[in-house]
């Protein structure tokens, strides 16, 4: 599902998908410098970037999102908790203000406080300028990140689109309905799986 929302049209993803559009984006800086952030320790980063402008958007990131100071002190994902993890990605997502992100199970491994603290800081980064694409199974997300736009994916394909009722009604009931409303695409979905099953024996 994909949802997502959007200052015109679009929306967030979730076991379905959406997207939510953003406008006019500023870049972090430029692929150099985000090759940075991905392969150092974000401490080696501050020092490399030992800017007072960096500084100052690293400290108000880290405010917004709520980071523990003692994380930019160590290596990057070196020894940390699933929960831990996804912080440092949201705010390196805040620093390289991206005009679109597209985040696939956001929420998978993480525990509610966990969950709660990702969704949050998504709530905050997503605007006018930075569209969201949230592909999830689960509907823990969505809440702190209404879509206004769920897309459903049945046979690699969407089949359904709607706002956050389709998404809700998802968490309910499951994807049994939407099969019974598609059933080539369910069909088709069965055929490749059992294609899968066979060529792993």
């Amino acid at each position: 599902m994909g949802v997502g929302r959007g200052r015109t049209k679009g929306g967030r993803a979730g076991g379905s998908a959406g997207f939510r559009p953003g406008g006019p984006g500023t870049g972090w800086s430029g692929a150099a410098d985000r090759t940075i952030i991905a392969a150092m320790s974000t401490t080696d980063t501050i020092q490399f970037q030992a800017t007072p402008e960096f500084r100052k958007q690293l400290e108000a990131a880290m405010g917004l999102l709520k980071v523990d100071r003692d994380l930019i002190r160590r290596y990057l994902n070196d020894g940390f908790s699933g929960g831990e993890k996804k912080r440092m990605e949201i705010l390196q997502l805040a620093l390289l203000k991206p005009k679109f992100a597209i985040l696939d199970e956001t929420d998978s491994g993480l525990d509610s406080d966990a969950v709660r603290v990702v969704s949050e800081g998504l709530a905050k980064l997503s605007g006018e300028h930075m569209g969201t694409l949230i592909i999830t199974h689960h509907e823990r997300l969505l809440e702190y990140n209404v879509p206004q736009y769920t897309h459903v994916m049945l046979a690699g394909r969407i089949v359904e689109t709607g706002d956050a009722a389709l998404a809700h009604e998802l968490h309910e009931q499951g994807y049994a309905g939407v099969r019974e409303r598609h059933p080539q695409a369910a069909a088709e979905e069965e055929a490749v799986k059992q294609q899968e099953e066979t060529a792993a024996v």
